[in-house]
């Protein structure tokens, strides 16, 4: 994961949203494009919400370790887990298995570029 300059993420957050375009694609239209029941689409409207603030906190602590050349991958991976457990969304062995993946991946791919939209940023 190649980290932005700190002057390139201080213009993507002066960057203006307007209200109507938070993200790249509303979670309506992600999930409602999908063979799902109004009842589905509703539950995972509701796991994608909670999700955001976990992995958005968790990719904070590896840019600041990136930044300062002390990543703590296990402590940012347990920390990450330990919040996605409070959630109750999943069972703790299937959540374990994928922070284990998310951080893993981030490790092997340290040089790739930040995939980021403005939305990704709020």
């Amino acid at each position: 994961m190649a980290l932005l300059e700190f002057d390139k993420l201080n213009t993507l957050g002066l960057i203006e949203i307007p209200e109507e375009r938070k993200r790249s694609e509303p979670y309506e239209t992600y999930f409602g494009d999908m063979y799902l029941t109004e009842k589905q689409i509703e539950d995972r409207e509701e796991v994608a919400r909670k999700l955001e603030e976990p992995l958005r906190n968790w990719l904070l602590l590896i840019l600041i370790g990136l930044a300062t050349g002390i990543v703590l991958y296990e402590e940012a991976r347990q920390e990450l887990l330990d919040n996605l457990i409070a959630l109750d969304i999943a069972s703790a062995d299937y959540l374990d298995m994928m922070t284990r993946e998310i951080t893993d991946s981030t490790k092997r791919h340290p040089d790739d570029d930040v995939q980021h939209s403005p939305s990704a940023i709020r």
